[in-house]
């Protein structure tokens, strides 16, 4: 729903109530502090951290782009580091998904819950980044190549069509519709 928000909305700065967008900021950190800090101790909160993620992060999002709210947060976001990681999220995710699927993860000890999520991280970049620079960023840069090529025979295609012109006359005014064959 926020996706369509911002398409919808596209270049335009929304105008809220203050109060509003206070109150989402102030429930979307909150939301995200109490799952980093409490989700390990509360298995009741367990069931819910996910969709409280997804609607924090989504709030973050739209604050940012749509309604230009955020201050140093929306300047942390938009700077060029990200740009790489942006590049490969999806190989990320894809990863991701696998290799958690793919390996144990019972552990006791919260260091060492640390340790394996910090070396499982690590390790699905690097294979990220591996897979987008083998495989999707070469795949990406012949797909742009053949749909310049498809625009422009469809373009040329296009020119050449003769397009009749009807006339039809409504309230006492002649409209020229061009209507394709």
């Amino acid at each position: 729903m926020i996706g369509h928000a911002i398409y919808v909305n596209k270049n335009e700065q929304l105008k809220v109530n203050k109060f509003l967008v206070t109150a989402g900021w102030i429930l979307s950190v909150s939301f995200l502090l109490v799952n980093i800090l409490f989700l390990g101790f509360n298995r009741k909160f367990q069931i819910i951290y996910r969709e409280v993620i997804a609607i924090s992060i989504g709030w973050i999002v739209f604050a940012c782009h749509s309604l230009k709210s955020g201050g140093f947060i929306r300047s942390f976001l938009s700077h060029g580091y990200w740009q790489p990681f942006s590049k490969i999220c999806l190989s990320i995710y894809l990863f991701h998904w696998a290799y958690e699927t793919l390996t144990p993860t019972a552990f006791n000890d919260w260091w060492m819950k640390m340790a394996h999520h910090i070396f499982d991280t690590s390790f699905v970049i690097v294979l990220s980044t591996i897979f987008y620079l083998v495989i999707e960023a070469p795949f990406g840069k012949l797909t742009d190549i053949f749909m310049k090529f498809i625009d422009r025979k469809l373009s040329n295609n296009f020119e050449q069509l003769e397009m009749p012109i009807i006339e039809t006359q409504t309230d006492d005014k002649v409209h020229e519709k061009s209507i394709p064959k």
